[in-house]
């Protein structure tokens, strides 16, 4: 239940916010201090905010800003399969193919099941229809 609170605060403190030092988002990074318990393990409060932030990102279309967002989500904890993973689909968007592979296998290694090979597979095959033309 407390996990479901955070994250709900997250959410709504998240929403629409696009400046990273707005006083909302200071106080949430500086105030959360547990951790957010996933399937895929502890996660602390700071790279699932990134995480959050690049979804948010991503579901208003702004790629290359979600990329930036997963990746320090990625700094801050090496093992988020799940950022691998969302950063993976921002780079398929813009095309980038080889790149996307890279992470979408890094979150296969971490964390093996059919939507990371799946999505990877789509990446290769893209690739390839990309290398006939």
């Amino acid at each position: 239940m407390k996990y479901t609170i955070i994250l709900l605060l997250l959410s709504c403190a998240l929403w629409g916010q696009d400046d990273t030092n707005s006083p909302t988002l200071i106080h949430i990074k500086d105030t959360v201090k547990s951790y957010y318990i996933g399937e895929r393990g502890h996660y602390e409060a700071e790279d699932y905010y990134w995480y959050h932030k690049g979804w948010d990102a991503e579901r208003h279309d702004k790629y290359k800003k979600a990329i930036e967002y997963y990746t320090k989500a990625i700094e801050l904890n090496p093992k988020y399969a799940d950022a691998y993973f969302e950063r993976g689909f921002n780079k398929l968007q813009l095309k980038k193919y080889n790149e996307a592979i890279v992470d979408y296998t890094k979150a296969i290694e971490l964390y093996p099941n059919d939507r990371f090979y799946l999505s990877r597979g789509c990446a290769n095959y893209e690739l390839k229809n990309m290398m006939r033309q």
